[in-house]
């Protein structure tokens, strides 16, 4: 699986402070409990999908767990962020955001649209290995 892993380097222009976003989830708290518990579920899915080397599975799980940790709250993304992501993600490329804050990095999995050849220099982004 190693070869079908990409890490994009994806600075937002945008800054935020994991305190106030942790502040932010945490007024949705009643909502968020189960959406946390379906995160976990997810992790464990994923982990059975890595064990059994099933790519497919993967980057399903990784794509679900975005759509759910989006809703945590509002400041979670923003429109660069759903850019990048949305021109990558699909059912042959799961796509995973890390870091917090100012700048962080896009994990791709899978093959991206078809095409190994990352260009998202109109984005602000770069490949990083």
């Amino acid at each position: 699986l190693s070869e079908k892993i990409q890490l994009v380097n994806a600075c937002t222009g945008d800054r935020v402070l994991a305190e106030n976003l942790q502040d932010e989830q945490n007024k949705y708290l009643d909502v968020n409990i189960q959406r946390l518990h379906t995160i976990k579920d997810q992790v464990i899915k994923f982990e059975k999908s890595l064990e059994f080397k099933n790519l497919p599975q993967l980057i399903k799980h990784i794509n679900d767990y975005w759509d759910i940790k989006k809703e945590l709250s509002p400041d979670i993304t923003n429109l660069m962020i759903d850019g990048l992501i949305d021109k990558y993600r699909g059912p042959q490329c799961g796509v995973k955001l890390c870091g917090a804050g100012h700048s962080g990095y896009l994990l791709l999995l899978g093959d991206i649209k078809g095409n190994t050849s990352v260009k998202i220099d109109t984005l602000g982004a770069q490949i990083i290995y």
